[in-house]
Formats: C-alpha cells, sequence, structure tokens
C-alpha cells in the first residue's frame, strides 16, 4: 500500500456516492470508498461540491462507467465510482485525486473480490469530451494497461 491518502472501507450510503451514481445513470448502486487514512482530517467521507470542473460527470470507459464529482472539502479533488465486469460478476469500486491542469491523477479501490487497488492518471483532451490514460496495481500507474473514457453527461 502506498503511503499516500488510502481508502478506509466501501460504504453504500454515502451522500457523495449518491452524487457520483446520480451523475452516472448506469451506476445506480454503486458504492463508493470512505475517504479516511493519510489525512489531517478525522472524517471518513468526503462531501461532494456542486461546483463545475471538466472532470465532473458520467463518462463510459474501456471497463464500464465511471461517475466523477468534486469534492466539497478540496475543489482541486475528484471523486467517483466506477463499476466493471469480471468473470460473471459486477465489480465495484472508488476512485479519488488531485486535478493538476488537464491532468487527473488517482487513488483507486475495488470492492472484495475485484482487482485491489492501486493508481491511474488520465489526461483531459481539449474539447473536454474524452480522456486518455494508464491504471496500474499498488505503486504503479502504468501496470494495468489504458484506461480511457468519453463523456456521456454532465
Amino acid at each position: 500500500m502506498s503511503n499516500t491518502s488510502t481508502f478506509t472501507s466501501i460504504t453504500r450510503s454515502s451522500s457523495h456516492v449518491t452524487r457520483a451514481i446520480a451523475l452516472g445513470g448506469a451506476l445506480l448502486g454503486m458504492s463508493l470508498l470512505g475517504c479516511g487514512g493519510g489525512s489531517s482530517t478525522t472524517s471518513s467521507e468526503t462531501t461532494v461540491a456542486p461546483t463545475a470542473s471538466p472532470w465532473v460527470g458520467a463518462w463510459q470507459t474501456n471497463f464500464g462507467p465511471v461517475g466523477l464529482v468534486v469534492s466539497e472539502d478540496d475543489s482541486s479533488q475528484i471523486i467517483g465510482a466506477y463499476e466493471y465486469e469480471q468473470e460473471d460478476r459486477v465489480i465495484r469500486g472508488a476512485l479519488m485525486g488531485q486535478v493538476q491542469g488537464n491532468a487527473l491523477d488517482v487513488q483507486w479501490q475495488d470492492e472484495p473480490g475485484g482487482l485491489g487497488s492501486g493508481h491511474a492518471r488520465f489526461t483531459l483532451n481539449s474539447d473536454g469530451s474524452s480522456w486518455t490514460g494508464t491504471w496500474g496495481r499498488e505503486g504503479s500507474y502504468t501496470d494495468g494497461g489504458d484506461w480511457s473514457g468519453q463523456l456521456v453527461s454532465r
């Protein structure tokens, strides 16, 4: 596990999950992890701000749907929920990360039974309609392969 902020557990009824689900439509029933760990706050959840960001929206990716929202605690932080199929079952997970220009560096974690946890780095295209990137397990950003998305709705 890295020594950056980590997720503590998957929660099923958080307000920030509700907003990610609303944006993603296809993410109905999605889980999001508590956002505790390496931060100086004691809260295990991050609330969602209504502010806009080019990253906010419902995305269709090469793995499945992803819903992204802005953290109310830090407008440069994006949190989200995703799902994908693995061996005929749906795996849900969560991600959170920091916006840096047109890039988003995230930490992701699947629910139990998924691929585990790791990192990803995405680059938004100039019109904000898609992103390309890579993902990896544990400390790697690339050993998992490509992860790209197309905007479905904001």
